[in-house]
């Protein structure tokens, strides 16, 4: 099967069972199962190995399963930085960046954050980047 054609298998599983971003999480599935990116799947006429094609299956059936992208993936993006992720650590929400520009107005220099429940670290990793001189215990 070529690649191309697995793609299009996948978006049409997944639109079938109403994963509402189905035509890019096939196409990024795809980038995560041949490690490259989606302009080099688009011109790529070569055919999948029977590994990766079963691999790339099985993401499809786990998406279509509930299983959130971001598990599936391994990774997900907060405030502009990319994190990883795994089963049973929370996976950070678009909404929660909002804690980010909150406690940017409200932290000065020198003061310390402490960080209960950090998961994957990315409140914690994003201030220490965000605010100048402060100290944060995670």
């Amino acid at each position: 099967m070529q690649i191309y054609n697995a793609i299009q298998n996948g978006k049409k599983i997944l639109r079938e069972l109403q994963i509402s971003n189905a035509e890019n999480e096939a196409i990024w599935l795809m980038e995560k199962v041949l490690n490259t990116n989606s302009s080099n799947l688009l011109f790529n006429k070569s055919k999948l190995t029977t590994k990766n094609k079963i691999s790339y299956f099985n993401m499809i059936k786990r998406r279509g399963n509930g299983e959130p992208f971001q598990l599936i993936n391994q990774k997900c993006d907060f405030y502009g930085r990319t994190f990883k992720v795994k089963k049973n650590i929370f996976i950070p929400r678009q909404d929660t960046e909002k804690i980010i520009d909150i406690s940017k107005t409200m932290i000065n220099k020198g003061e310390s954050i402490l960080e209960v429940g950090t998961g994957t670290g990315c409140i914690a990793i994003t201030l220490a980047l965000e605010c100048d001189s402060i100290n944060i215990v995670a």
